[in-house]
């Protein structure tokens, strides 16, 4: 077998349509993904089990219109590349991938023109990912989970995130920064639905985390066990920003919400 094998997949002029799913699955020796010109696929977008397979990149696709997008269990996968994708359907699960890879720098996921999806989004338990590219994000239609993600580096950016489940960001070793601002104005703001939370734990290597123009969170925002945290923010539409307390190693302190604020933030 070919070490080098690659998967070439080009559409017509103007973007092809697969009216049904796309399937990339249990391909021993599959190294790389190429799929251009393909505009739509109609079921689901599936890369799972391909133990070789270190970079899928998909241009020109902008909608998987029924079905998930995901990315499953791809031992040395490093570059999931999915620049022009606006809309999924259902989910968008990026979980267990590269944890055998190491012969090559940890690379990108490249959802940066994703606006919306029909279900959750998962990055969960990859190795090889030092980027989520998703600053384009607008509604999430499940939970927001960016979990035990070993090799994350750079800051999780979203500019103008107007609707999600709860947000989970927890276990990332080397994650920085958090950064995501509701919608444009009041209108926009971030809505959660009743009784969900914010939740920001185990990151021992953040420094920062901000969420701007939220509308009210009936949950919690909860903010531990951060070892290197320096300054979390949360501002609600409308309202002053407020700043989470934040223990420093040398006094000792335990930082805690006032009774009733539906703030928790602690180490």
């Amino acid at each position: 077998p070919d070490p080098t094998a690659a998967l070439n997949i080009s559409g017509a002029p103007g973007g092809a349509v697969i009216g049904g799913a796309l399937v990339v699955s249990d391909n021993s020796m599959l190294r790389a993904v190429s799929c251009i010109g393909v505009a739509s696929v109609g079921g689901q977008l599936l890369l799972e089990k391909n133990g070789q397979l270190l970079n899928a990149t998909v241009v020109g696709l902008q909608s998987v219109t029924q079905g998930r997008v995901a990315a499953l269990s791809n031992a040395r996968l490093d570059t999931l590349d999915l620049r022009d994708l606006i809309d999924v359907g259902e989910e968008c699960n990026v979980t267990g991938n590269g944890a055998s890879g190491a012969e090559r720098p940890p690379g990108v996921v490249n959802l940066g023109a994703l606006q919306s999806t029909g279900g959750g989004f998962d990055l969960v338990r990859n190795a090889r990912f030092a980027q989520l590219l998703s600053s384009g994000f607008l509604t999430c239609g499940g939970a927001f989970r960016v979990l035990a993600n070993v090799a994350l580096v750079d800051p999780i950016a979203i500019a103008a995130f107007e609707e999600s489940g709860p947000i989970a960001i927890t276990s990332n070793a080397d994650l920085t920064a958090v950064d995501i601002v509701g919608g444009a104005d009041a209108a926009t703001a971030l809505v959660l639905p009743p009784d969900e939370s914010v939740t920001v734990t185990d990151n021992p290597s953040l420094v920062f985390a901000r969420f701007t123009n939220l509308a009210t969170v009936s949950g919690e925002y909860y903010v531990a066990n951060n070892a290197e945290l320096e300054e979390a923010i949360f501002t609600e539409a409308n309202l002053p920003p407020t700043a989470a307390p934040v223990a420093t190693p040398s006094d000792g302190a335990q930082p805690t919400a006032a009774p009733g604020d539906g703030l928790d933030c602690s180490l």
